[in-house]
């Protein structure tokens, strides 16, 4: 069973690679991670996922790699609020908070 340090390993390869497609398969897995968590299976994004996943488009040139960046730092955000709203696991909480890493 893949864990989340695994995956965002995998998640650091391709975004390491700097170029369009790569940074499609780093945000595809993140996807994939995100689709886990909503079945309660205990394999989670963590802010490094997030973070990994911003930086494999920031690496690549490519005309949507801002947006696509954007747009995986607004699903932390929102990800974050939804787990504060909720009330639960407070061990989550802390693995989600954005934090400046995220913002470099």
């Amino acid at each position: 069973t893949p864990s989340a340090q695994m995956l965002n390993a995998l998640i650091g390869a391709y975004a390491n690679m700097g170029n369009p497609e790569a940074a499609a398969k780093a945000t595809a897995i993140l996807e994939r991670m995100e689709y886990l968590k909503e079945f309660g299976k205990s394999l989670r994004p963590t802010v490094h996922s997030y973070s990994i996943a911003i930086s494999a488009w920031a690496k690549c040139e490519s005309a949507t790699a801002a947006a696509n960046a954007e747009n995986i730092l607004n699903r932390l955000f929102a990800g974050y609020d939804e787990l504060l709203l909720s009330g639960e696991e407070s061990k989550y909480v802390e693995q989600l908070k954005p934090n400046n890493i995220v913002f470099n």
